[in-house]
């Protein structure tokens, strides 16, 4: 009885000590040696696997005596198989080199929800206008409402017809939640949904911004839509434009712009009037374009 449980212990001791094989690996680019993190190493046939650590290496344990095959597989790399016979002297330390796959792998989506930097430092979508200034000033020089429209999802809505008053609507929202500024400054105190407001001539533009969305409602709830920046232009150099709008309507506008340069200082000057006349289209009585003075 004795020597039959001996038997059975040196049995079993046998079995545990064939299954005890260790494989110590370091898995690296074969390109720039670089240590590969998160690379997998699998014993081929079966479930036993590990991943690398930080520094690109890892212990499989669990080994059975014998020729056996090692799967090792990183992501962007081509799969590698390699062959040990176990068991082997001593714990050797085993560099696998893989190569970069050129094939393309599918597409990773990646989705945050938080960010460490403040609304002020986040990137935003800006449009900017330049070209087309000269061509609305040419078209329009009594205001800005043929530039405005020059950018898609932007609207103008005539609000009186008989003041020639108009708001700005982005992507579809009311004209008050659209917010007009001059070099960064709200305009009329921020209310810029007002009656008249695209009276304004483009003579003394330089650049129009367009940031479309709610990224600038650091100006308050007037820029839910949007903003419109007006940048105008600076004194780099000796500049005089004349515009003169006649109607035969009754319209008549005239802008001077003016930029002038002293050394390291200069001014700029903008005069503007806009006159227009009662003008009765159906000659019913009634003023069609009631009489304008600015």
């Amino acid at each position: 009885m004795i020597k039959k449980t001996l038997i059975l212990l040196l049995v079993a001791f046998a079995g545990i000590t064939n299954a005890q094989n260790t494989l110590d690996a370091m898995v690296v680019s074969d390109e720039n040696k670089e240590a590969l993190i998160g690379a997998t190493l699998l014993l081929k046939g079966t479930t036993n696997g590990v991943s690398t650590n930080i520094e690109g290496t890892a212990l499989l344990n669990n080994i059975p005596n014998g020729k056996q095959t090692i799967v090792v597989s990183y992501i962007g790399y081509e799969e590698k198989e390699v062959i040990y016979n176990f068991p082997q002297d001593g714990l050797v330390a085993h560099e696998i080199k893989l190569s970069a796959d050129n094939t393309e792998i599918d597409e990773i989506i990646v989705e945050a929800t938080r960010g460490n930097r403040t609304v002020a430092n986040l990137p935003t979508r800006t449009e900017v206008l330049t070209d087309e200034i000269d061509e609305a000033a040419s078209m329009e020089p009594s205001k800005i409402a043929h530039l405005i429209t020059h950018s898609t999802g932007i609207q103008v809505q005539t609000t009186a017809a008989g003041s020639n008053g108009a708001v700005v609507r982005i992507q579809g929202l009311n004209g008050r939640y659209t917010q007009m500024l001059k070099d960064g400054f709200p305009l009329y105190g921020g209310f810029s949904g007002s009656l008249d407001i695209l009276q304004i001539p483009p003579l003394d533009l330089r650049q129009v911004e367009f940031v479309k969305g709610s990224a600038f409602t650091l100006y308050g709830g007037g820029a839910i839509a949007g903003i419109v920046n007006l940048l105008t232009k600076k004194a780099k150099k000796d500049e005089t434009l004349l515009h003169i709008n006649l109607s035969h309507i009754g319209a008549r506008d005239f802008n001077v712009f003016n930029a002038k340069r002293f050394g390291k200082w200069g001014f700029t000057n903008l005069a503007s009037m806009h006159i227009h006349e009662p003008y009765d289209a159906d000659k019913d009585g009634f003023s069609d374009i009631a009489s304008i003075q600015i």
